[in-house]
């Protein structure tokens, strides 16, 4: 994801950085719960000014598209959505 040219352009768009777009992009959608891994004071600051833009639909979606199968990175056992059984 943080190589991908469409959220690339969407951070372009919106004078962020990569990861802030990944974040927000986590936060801005239902039932989904955005975790970081850092300890670093600095970057919790960062990742908490997630919250001052909005990624519109048309962004949300194009995001989206770059899903692939099989690219969870995180699957904890018995937490996966239902979907991914199949």
């Amino acid at each position: 994801m943080l190589t991908a040219p469409t959220i690339a352009e969407i951070a372009d768009n919106h004078a962020r950085t990569i990861p802030k777009i990944v974040l927000r992009w986590l936060v801005q959608q239902d039932a989904v719960v955005a975790l970081s891994r850092t300890t670093n004071p600095d970057r919790i600051a960062e990742n908490l000014a997630v919250f001052d833009f909005e990624l519109g639909d048309d962004e949300m979606a194009a995001i989206q598209t770059l899903a692939r199968p099989n690219s969870r990175i995180v699957n904890p056992i018995g937490l996966a959505p239902v979907w991914d059984a199949s």
